[in-house]
């Protein structure tokens, strides 16, 4: 009884369409350019956040009192809630960033 021939690269019989498959250079190129998209997109959100965070205890401990104190103290409230929202915003926005660097506080 003779031994059925196997081919090694042969597709599966239930294969039907094959998809094809770049070479493995094109691949790596590809899997690049997006880690290098993603570490862009990181470093833009690592620096938003600086600035809603900073920004955010500026108008948190500088600007609303001085508001407050000069011209109305409602108004100098809002400004101060609304600084204590963009530094809490800056620093979650901060954590995203720094996660999809890798390197998470």
């Amino acid at each position: 009884m003779a031994t059925p021939t196997v081919y090694i690269n042969a597709p599966p019989a239930h294969a039907g369409a094959m998809t094809q498959v770049p070479p493995p250079s094109q691949l790596q190129h590809a899997q690049q350019a997006h880690q290098l998209e993603k570490q862009r997109t990181a470093q833009k959100l690592v620096m938003l956040s600086t600035i809603f965070g900073w920004g955010g205890v500026g108008c948190l401990l500088a600007l609303g009192p001085g508001v407050a104190i000069a011209v109305n103290g409602m108004l100098g409230a809002v400004i101060m809630g609304l600084g204590l929202i963009s530094a809490i915003a800056g620093a979650v926005i901060g954590q995203v960033g720094r996660g999809m660097q890798g390197r998470v506080i």
